[in-house]
Protein backbone atom coordinates (compact mmCIF):
# COMPACT_ATOMS: atom_id res chain seq x y z
CA UNK A 1 0.00 0.00 0.00
CA UNK A 2 1.22 3.30 -0.53
CA UNK A 3 3.03 6.32 -3.61
CA UNK A 4 5.38 4.83 -5.44
CA UNK A 5 7.43 6.24 -8.67
CA UNK A 6 9.33 4.92 -11.70
CA UNK A 7 11.72 5.68 -14.06
CA UNK A 8 12.94 4.56 -17.09
CA UNK A 9 14.14 4.90 -20.77
CA UNK A 10 15.12 3.77 -23.59
CA UNK A 11 18.36 4.27 -25.98
CA UNK A 12 18.50 3.51 -30.04
CA UNK A 13 21.96 4.17 -31.44
CA UNK A 14 22.48 6.02 -35.08
CA UNK A 15 20.83 3.27 -37.63
CA UNK A 16 21.68 2.65 -41.13
CA UNK A 17 18.60 2.89 -42.97
CA UNK A 18 19.79 2.72 -47.31
CA UNK A 19 22.82 1.56 -47.81
CA UNK A 20 23.57 1.46 -51.80
CA UNK A 21 25.62 3.01 -54.97
CA UNK A 22 22.34 4.76 -56.52
CA UNK A 23 21.10 7.06 -53.75
CA UNK A 24 24.50 6.56 -51.22
CA UNK A 25 23.88 5.97 -47.24
CA UNK A 26 21.48 7.01 -45.27
CA UNK A 27 21.09 7.27 -41.58
CA UNK A 28 18.85 8.02 -38.73
CA UNK A 29 20.47 9.61 -35.78
CA UNK A 30 20.72 8.10 -32.43
CA UNK A 31 17.81 9.38 -29.28
CA UNK A 32 17.27 8.70 -25.94
CA UNK A 33 14.03 8.79 -24.24
CA UNK A 34 13.17 9.50 -20.80
CA UNK A 35 9.75 7.77 -19.26
CA UNK A 36 8.36 7.87 -15.78
CA UNK A 37 5.14 6.95 -13.67
CA UNK A 38 3.65 7.75 -10.28
CA UNK A 39 1.38 4.96 -8.98
CA UNK A 40 -0.86 4.89 -5.57
CA UNK A 41 -1.85 1.74 -4.32
CA UNK A 42 -5.06 1.01 -2.14
CA UNK A 43 -6.41 -2.24 -1.12
CA UNK A 44 -6.89 -4.30 -4.46
CA UNK A 45 -6.53 -1.22 -6.69
CA UNK A 46 -3.69 0.60 -8.47
CA UNK A 47 -3.96 4.29 -9.98
CA UNK A 48 -1.51 4.94 -12.09
CA UNK A 49 0.10 8.41 -14.55
CA UNK A 50 2.42 7.47 -16.69
CA UNK A 51 4.66 10.12 -19.13
CA UNK A 52 6.74 8.91 -21.70
CA UNK A 53 9.25 10.79 -23.91
CA UNK A 54 9.01 13.32 -21.47
CA UNK A 55 11.67 15.52 -22.94
CA UNK A 56 9.26 15.57 -25.96
CA UNK A 57 12.09 14.18 -28.19
CA UNK A 58 11.47 14.56 -32.10
CA UNK A 59 13.12 11.25 -33.27
CA UNK A 60 12.62 8.34 -36.52
CA UNK A 61 12.52 4.86 -36.04
CA UNK A 62 13.15 2.35 -39.48
CA UNK A 63 14.78 -0.21 -41.07
CA UNK A 64 15.21 -1.83 -44.35
CA UNK A 65 15.05 1.46 -46.43
CA UNK A 66 11.49 2.76 -44.30
CA UNK A 67 11.11 5.33 -41.28
CA UNK A 68 8.57 6.95 -39.68
CA UNK A 69 8.20 9.83 -36.73
CA UNK A 70 8.17 8.37 -33.50
CA UNK A 71 5.61 9.09 -30.72
CA UNK A 72 6.36 12.54 -29.06
CA UNK A 73 5.61 13.39 -25.32
CA UNK A 74 2.51 11.57 -23.82
CA UNK A 75 0.51 11.00 -20.63
CA UNK A 76 -1.78 8.21 -19.56
CA UNK A 77 -3.78 7.06 -16.83
CA UNK A 78 -4.58 3.80 -15.75
CA UNK A 79 -7.00 2.14 -12.79
CA UNK A 80 -5.76 -1.68 -11.70
CA UNK A 81 -7.97 -3.99 -10.06
CA UNK A 82 -6.85 -7.11 -8.23
CA UNK A 83 -8.88 -10.13 -8.19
Amino acid sequence: MGLGIGAGGNYASRNLIINNTTNGQFYLDSYTLINASLFYNHARYRFAITADNIGNKAYYTGGSGTFTPGMLRRFAGSIAVRF
